[in-house]
């Protein structure tokens, strides 16, 4: 193949290859993930993204968050529509 752009042309063919490959795992992966938090949301743990970022805390950070949260919303009056 003729050299483009002073690239061998089995070399650019190599690399479009290889990030079509990628691609396609890329894609592969971001189902798989789509999955994995549908499953979370179904058994109750969450469907947020929320599960992602509260995993790189330890537990008692993690506790204490949730202490908070369930305290500003038993603290806040309930709203009802008719």
């Amino acid at each position: 193949m003729p050299d483009v752009g002073g690239i061998a042309g089995a070399q650019l063919k190599s690399f479009i290859e290889r990030i079509e490959r990628l691609e396609e795992e890329k894609r592969a992966l971001g189902e798989d993930i789509k999955e994995v938090y549908a499953e979370a949301k179904g058994t109750g743990a969450g469907g947020s993204r929320e599960l992602t970022a509260r995993g790189s805390h330890s537990v008692a950070q993690t506790t204490d968050h949730d202490l908070t949260r369930s305290r500003f919303h038993l603290s806040r009056p309930c709203e009802f529509r008719a």
